[in-house]
């Protein structure tokens, strides 16, 4: 059955539904459709909009807001678990100058970390090294052990030294296990912090002023882990009696299971003022033994 179609006068049009009548119909059918559509989009957006509202203040939505990138953010911090006990194998190499003279002593050492979780958030390590000399065109030597106890925190300042003594005049070799000071936020990789403080450096337990950068490089593959890649610059400066010493020592430290895992790194102290300065360079290689 045919619907009539009137024309413009009120008479019927032979044929039914003109095709005029049915482009009407379904052009408003479509805006219909698109009306319904258009609506739910908007109900959709003002949701989303209240969600972000209430989230934005929360660290979760922070950490993923962070530079708008989600998901390569690192939060790098020390793991503070109990009666964990690290091994370092360091290799050093301290050339002398002095005098017009040049000395090298090559030290292989064998470091054995003990932590304990103490309140606080803290770290209580116990230090034993014991290890070799040999001064170049000499004998190997045999270092005296030695061992002490440096307190630290989850950055990896340390906080607390206790039983340290002089060893040949050289700086503890804590302080390249501990160089590294981390962030309290997430960083991704060229990301860099600096610190400008007093920290425990030298044989003396006594603090010096420093000056610290570091920046998270991303991460390397070392073939059991992937692990975090810190490089840092540290510029330091105080006194030795009877001479006052500067020095600046640069490196890479790799961050693995909350420990440090290797530091490759060198240091010049150079001591006096005048243009016959005395100096140490150090070449250091440490890695965990498993």
């Amino acid at each position: 059955m045919r619907i009539p179609y009137l024309n413009e006068w009120g008479h019927p049009v032979k044929g039914g539904i003109s095709v005029g009548f049915a482009t009407c119909l379904r052009d408003a059918l479509s805006r219909q459709s698109t009306a319904r559509k258009w609506t739910g989009s908007m109900l959709v957006l003002g949701l989303f909009l209240v969600l972000c509202s209430v989230f934005a203040g929360l660290p979760i939505a922070r950490c993923l807001a962070y530079e708008g990138i989600p998901g390569d953010a690192v939060v790098l911090e020390l793991t503070l678990e109990s009666e964990k006990t690290h091994k370092y194998q360091v290799l050093i190499s301290e050339t002398v100058y002095r005098d017009g003279e040049r000395t090298t002593n090559l030290y292989r050492e064998d470091f054995r970390i003990k932590e304990t979780a103490v309140p606080g958030d803290k770290i209580l390590r116990t230090v034993v090294c014991v290890g070799t000399v040999t001064p170049v065109g000499d004998q190997i030597l045999k270092l005296e052990p030695s061992g002490y106890y440096t307190t630290v925190d989850k950055s990896g300042r340390i906080v607390e030294v206790r039983e340290l003594k002089p060893w040949d005049g050289r700086r503890f070799e804590t302080i390249w296990l501990s160089q590294v000071l981390l962030p309290d936020y997430p960083v991704r990789p060229g990301d860099a912090w600096t610190v400008n403080d007093t920290f425990f450096s030298m044989t003396t337990s006594e603090k010096t002023y420093e000056k610290r950068a570091y920046r998270y490089l991303g991460t390397e593959d070392l073939g059991s882990v992937t692990a975090y890649k810190i490089g840092y610059e540290i510029v330091g400066k105080s006194q030795d009696e009877p001479e006052d010493y500067t020095y600046v020592s640069t490196g890479t430290f790799y961050l693995a299971s909350g420990g440090i895992v290797k530091l490759e790194a060198s240091e010049m102290v150079t001591f006096g003022g005048g243009s016959g300065d005395s100096k140490i360079i150090t070449m250091i290689q440490i890695n965990a033994v498993q």
